[in-house]
């Protein structure tokens, strides 16, 4: 099966989200393998995930947060992410 991730950072003042197509047999090990995303988004063995569900990365100065996790198809997803990353009039 498939899953949309979406992960969200938030690095100083700014803000990104990051999509991941996830192939998992059930959306208990999606969650599972979007956890250790988020936790190992960065190199920094103190990381910490705070109850925002938050996970804080160099004393807090960069998190990584998991937004989004839905089943999906493959697809789907390669129609989502054309949707989002195309940009200029119709051809």
């Amino acid at each position: 099966m498939y899953y949309h991730l979406t992960l969200e950072e938030i690095n100083g003042e700014q803000e990104y989200g990051y999509d991941y197509l996830v192939t998992a047999p059930s959306m208990e090990v999606a969650e599972q393998i979007a956890e250790e995303q988020a936790r190992s988004f960065y190199c920094d063995e103190d990381v910490e995930k705070n109850e925002d569900g938050w996970y804080e990365f160099f004393g807090g100065s960069i998190a990584v947060k998991i937004a989004w996790l839905a089943k999906t198809t493959k697809a789907a997803f390669v129609k989502r992410m054309l949707a989002v990353k195309t940009i200029g009039g119709e051809t």
